[in-house]
């Protein structure tokens, strides 16, 4: 006859629990690890790039090259006295180009107004040109609006940017 104090019902089931318990961590720990590594690796992310070719095979992109370039003087006492700027429009559908096409004399002197009151010390960073890219689109966005799949006017892009 075993001893009082041995009872081995009692630690089997108690070393049962334990392995339960450890199998589930090590299961818990091996999903997270592979969870991270595909997260990280940007292998999550492969979704988006598809969803962005096919919308390019959908909509094809063009682009508007604001011809010529816009040329506007710096008022008051600046380092520079005058800008120059090379201006592309870009956007996916012919509908919105036809339309821009149209509107080519407001859209010009509306980022002719844009870019007269601008200080050249704020233009000489890459914020202070990203701010002013992102007044032109947005007033050209007014101008010429989209639809909520396909924005009338998508990206502003400075081909040449000259302060002297």
């Amino acid at each position: 006859m075993p001893p009082e104090d041995l009872n081995l019902d009692e630690e089997g089931k108690a070393g049962k629990g334990k392995f339960i318990i450890m199998i589930v961590g090590a299961l818990l720990l091996i999903g997270a690890s592979v969870g991270g590594t595909l997260y990280f690796s940007g292998a999550l992310d492969k979704k988006d790039e598809v969803e962005e070719k096919v919308l390019a095979e959908i909509n094809p992109t063009f682009y508007i090259d604001l011809e010529p370039e816009f040329v506007v003087n710096f008022a008051g006492d600046q380092e520079a006295s005058y800008m120059q700027v090379g201006v592309q429009l870009m956007t996916r559908d012919q509908h919105f180009v036809d339309e821009a096409m149209k509107q080519m004399p407001v859209i010009r002197h509306q980022i002719l107004l844009i870019l007269s009151n601008q200080k050249f010390a704020e233009l000489k960073t890459k914020e202070g040109k990203d701010k002013l890219r992102t007044e032109i689109l947005n007033k050209l966005q007014e101008m010429i609006p989209g639809n909520p799949k396909v924005p009338g006017i998508e990206a502003v892009y400075f081909t040449m940017f000259v302060m002297q």
